[in-house]
């Protein structure tokens, strides 16, 4: 997962360290709240990068303890929606 989203323009993805989930940092000026909100009305769970204290804005976390299938379904959905090459 870590491999497919390096090569995303605008996204980032902190690795995790030894934990199954990682920070995914957005080069979209829109609050993480929104974001996480956004994606679970497309069926795609996140947690909002503000829980986390002021520097997780522009970011969401994300889980990786799924089934590889559902991982790929959710990420590209998560790349659709945060297309950084659209306004």
């Amino acid at each position: 997962m870590i491999a497919a989203l390096s090569d995303v323009p605008g996204l980032h993805l902190v690795p995790p360290e030894g934990a199954f989930y990682g920070f995914l940092r957005y080069d979209k000026d829109r609050p993480s709240e929104e974001v996480a909100r956004e994606l679970a009305e497309r069926k795609v769970l996140v947690r909002a990068g503000a829980e986390y204290g002021p520097s997780g804005e522009g970011h969401i976390r994300i889980s990786f303890a799924a089934s590889e299938d559902d991982l790929r379904t959710g990420l590209a959905r998560v790349v659709a929606h945060l297309d950084v090459t659209r306004s």
